[in-house]
């Protein structure tokens, strides 16, 4: 039996982009096209990527940026190259994306990508009309996980970044 969420996601794709940015990888040793989205393993995938198009750094060094590494290769992609996506469970994934983007304050100041920032990481000249800081919304749930969370979830609908 197909799951759920896949179902899910198949019947929403065309409307909503399931729910985030894609990556999209690729590299002509093998030939392969790679679709991903955020918190399915994305860096990981990336890091592969960039070890299979090594040679495109030795050829091109200005191609490869700071981290000297590409994950879309330079070369001509040859025709009919087979596409891949990497998928995960979708409740995982939220999980996953809260605890990598937002259970920490450091992290969530770090990245500023537990979204909205607005409610959970506002910045200390967050003000009102009137020039008065916000005050903060999470203050007394930073130690509470169960209730951060649920927190994480009520608010979800306002921004969906799991990037």
């Amino acid at each position: 039996s197909i799951p759920w969420w896949f179902q899910t996601l198949l019947r929403d794709i065309q409307t909503n982009g399931a729910y985030g940015s894609w990556h999209h990888f690729y590299t002509t040793m093998p030939p392969l096209n790679f679709c991903t989205i955020g918190k399915v393993g994305t860096t990981e995938w990336r890091k592969i990527f960039c070890r299979l198009n090594d040679d495109d750094c030795i050829a091109d060094p200005k191609a490869c940026g700071k981290k000297q590494c590409v994950w879309r290769t330079t070369k001509q992609m040859p025709e009919g190259a087979p596409w891949a996506v990497f998928l995960r469970d979708p409740l995982e994934r939220l999980l996953s994306g809260f605890l990598n983007k937002c259970h920490t304050p450091l992290q969530r100041r770090r990245e500023n990508h537990c979204e909205p920032n607005f409610v959970f990481n506002p910045l200390t000249e967050t003000t009102d009309g009137k020039n008065i800081q916000a005050p903060s919304l999470i203050e007394h749930l930073d130690d509470k996980d169960k209730q951060f969370f649920a927190a994480y979830v009520d608010v979800l609908p306002l921004k969906w970044n799991l990037q």
